[in-house]
């Protein structure tokens, strides 16, 4: 056979793989997040099944088309000897790269994790915790390798999540003024009206994907030219709409979202006069949103509950000329960047905001310091919640994690490099802090609230540096593709998650969204197109 009908059949064979690799990301991506069956009583049950159900489908499809392909069309019949297996096997392990080493190994300490857990069951299918045990991290896995290699990032695919987006964005925004339009909260007590929303359920895992369609809305608007004006204007709507719907989602921790969209953002957009004048025109919409919430906030009062920034901003009389402000300097920074003959932005933009990054890390450490090593406390008001580290911070966080690492510090020393076995994090705890959580809170924790600790605590030492590997691995391979406006919208809905994954946690409900992103835009970079 002629190495170009080889070529052929092989470019056949990748092609019908594209395809059912595609449609099973349009699934994760666009359908996924809608999925629901009675509501919020079940929520992530049925998420959970779906991805399991489109994740096995995807492997027994790519499997059966593979063998079957092989057996009908091989031109050999000739059976493989050992040594060629082993040296297939070799070969393939040299064309890997960084990244699917780190989740072969992060799969690997997984599976260890729990054979010498106590709790081999719980371990395996997480039922102790969100379900997030071996199999379900198997499951991300394996999709992770499959996105990667045989995924196509398109435009198309971004645009009909940003639409999927949409849908999740508006129907939190009609929760936040209790309309309830799809009769969600008929069942709920009072007491937890606000704390589920939309199609996502808690309003922590909704500000997890609303924050991941800002970012990837906010940069596919920058990053668009004048010449698809109509593109841009969608763009722009999807990014406005997803910035309501994360501020009235009612959740603290869309603001360690925010910081990492609006704080590292620049460090890319500021290489482009297109960037920065876009980063302008992203602030000024977003302090824009805070004042129409809070005019709304006004009209609607008895009816709505106060968001924390526009409860900031209601404090600020002139914030309305400080939003009318930000407007007049977008204007002056669009003039004083208007196009001449490159789009190459000077430096000093991206060194001005590094410096402002260092002076606003010093003051956020001489803060902390000021507040809980000087016993300034009193100074910070209301502020306090957020600045004052003790065990009632985040919302009893600071007594979980503390916990959480004193359990850590007891194990022997296997149990410190492969934990106590995945998503077991409530049985770790169970024992030797039962006493102390009914005393402090009268709460069972079976999550820390944070998925480095969590991890910590469950695949110990070896699972949280695979981790680790592979989230700053990725970071850095994206990064050398940001002339990609597709892969880098990619990678800051991923910062966005990053961030807020030190104060949530892990579970099917966002989870499947993030790895299979997190997969596509990996795949981007070995392709280098869209």
């Amino acid at each position: 056979m002629s190495n170009r009908l080889v070529a052929k059949k092989t470019m056949e064979k990748r092609k019908w793989s594209e395809r059912i690799v595609e449609n099973y990301i349009y699934l994760i991506l666009c359908v996924h997040p809608l999925v629901f069956w009675h509501y919020y009583r079940d929520i992530i049950d049925v998420k959970y099944y779906f991805f399991v159900i489109c994740s096995v489908s995807l492997m027994i499809l790519l499997a059966g088309y593979s063998i079957g392909r092989n057996f009908f069309l091989r031109e050999s019949k000739k059976k493989s000897t050992g040594m060629q297996i082993l040296y297939r096997i070799k070969k393939l392990w040299k064309a890997t790269s960084f990244q699917e080493k780190m989740i072969v190994l992060f799969m690997l300490v997984t599976a260890i994790s729990t054979f010498q857990s106590d709790y081999f069951f719980e371990s395996f299918w997480g039922n102790e915790g969100r379900l997030t045990g071996l199999f379900l991290t198997t499951i991300y896995g394996i999709c992770f390798l499959i996105v990667g290699r045989l995924g196509k990032l398109k435009e198309r695919i971004l645009d009909a999540m940003l639409l999927t987006g949409n849908l999740v964005c508006l129907f939190g925004i009609t929760d936040y003024f209790q309309l309830d339009i799809l009769g969600f909260k008929e069942n709920i007590v009072s007491s937890q009206i606000w704390m589920f929303t939309s199609t996502i359920g808690n309003i922590n895992l909704y500000t997890i994907f609303v924050a991941m369609i800002t970012a990837i809305a906010m940069i596919l608007f920058i990053s668009e030219g004048k010449d698809r004006l109509a593109k841009k204007a969608y763009y722009y709507i999807t990014m406005v709409i997803a910035m309501t719907a994360l501020l009235m989602g009612q959740s603290d921790n869309a603001y360690l979202s925010l910081i990492a969209l609006f704080g590292l953002s620049p460090l890319y957009l500021f290489r482009y006069k297109w960037g920065i004048r876009g980063y302008a025109i992203a602030i000024s919409s977003f302090m824009t949103v805070i004042l129409a919430i809070h005019w709304m906030d006004i009209l609607y009062q008895d009816t709505i509950k106060l968001v924390i920034a526009v409860e900031i901003a209601s404090k600020i009389s002139v914030f309305p000329l400080i939003v009318a402000t930000c407007w007049i300097v977008t204007c002056l920074i669009a003039w004083a960047l208007r196009k001449g003959e490159a789009e190459t932005a000077s430096p000093w933009w991206r060194f001005g905001w590094i410096a402002l990054i260092c002076i606003v890390i010093i003051g956020v450490l001489y803060v902390l310091y000021d507040c809980n090593i000087a016993g300034n406390a009193e100074r910070y008001g209301n502020f306090q919640r957020y600045v004052l580290l003790n065990e009632r911070w985040g919302t009893n966080r600071g007594f979980i994690w503390s916990a959480a690492l004193e359990v850590y510090g007891g194990y022997p020393w296997y149990r410190k490099l492969v934990g106590f076995g995945p998503d077991t994090f409530g049985l770790a705890l169970y024992h030797k802090y039962l006493p102390k959580m009914l005393e402090f809170s009268g709460e069972i924790y079976d999550s820390a609230h944070n998925e480095y600790i969590q991890y910590l605590v469950t695949l110990g030492a070896a699972g949280l540096l695979a981790y680790l590997a592979l989230i700053f691995s990725s970071i850095r391979r994206m990064w050398k593709n940001r002339t990609n406006p597709y892969v880098m919208a990619i990678l800051f809905a991923l910062l966005c998650y990053w961030f807020q994954a030190a104060v949530n946690i892990n579970q099917p409900i966002t989870g499947p969204i993030v790895w299979i992103l997190w997969g596509l835009g990996l795949s981007a970079c070995v392709r280098k197109e869209v």
